[in-house]
Formats: C-alpha cells, structure tokens, sequence
C-alpha cells in the first residue's frame, strides 16, 4: 500500500489522483482489470469534509479507470460528497463514484 499526503492547489473541484503502474521499460500504463489489487484506497481531508473512497477492482473497471474492454487512464478526478457546483460531467462522475464513499 503506498500512502501519499499532498496539498490540493487546484482551482477545480474534487481531487486529481495519479493511478499507473511503470512496464520493465518503463513506461507507465493505466493498471489492468485482471491486476492481483482487490481495489484503491483514497483518503480525503479538505475543505472541512473527511471522507474516504473504497473502489473495488469491480468499480475501478466499470469506471474506466483500469484497462478492460476499454484503455485504462493514469490519472481521474474524485468528487467527494461534499463538492458541489459541479457541470454536468463531473455530477456524473461524482453520481458514479458515490457507491464507494463514505463520510468519517
């Protein structure tokens, strides 16, 4: 598990996350549906909202975020609960995402 404590400089809402993995060559792909992680933690501490996201390798997959029947990405924006304000696409993802968050 790698554990990274960052500040969030960012004007947009949500969080961006940095989610590859680096080949033997190295370069660096999206991580694959049939990788052996159960799924990725994601903490979140900001704007007074704690929260945590728990996607299964399910979850990740159906998203997009993992390479499966479509090509991976190495990075995605989470939107807690707590972000509002959002256009269209992000209250989508954010609707997508909310199955795996939880408050704390």
């Amino acid at each position: 598990m790698a554990h990274q404590n960052r500040p969030n400089h960012s004007t947009k809402p949500g969080v961006f996350l940095a989610f590859w993995q680096r080949t033997p060559t190295g370069t660096t792909v999206p991580f694959d549906s049939s990788d052996p992680a159960d799924g990725l933690f994601v903490s979140i501490n900001q704007k007074g909202g704690r929260g945590l996201f728990r996607f299964t390798r399910e979850h990740l997959s159906t998203l997009g975020i993992t390479t499966g029947p479509e090509p991976g990405k190495r990075g995605f924006r989470v939107y807690p609960l707590w972000c509002t304000d959002l256009n269209k696409q992000a209250k989508s993802t954010q609707q997508a995402q909310a199955p795996a968050f939880e408050l704390y």
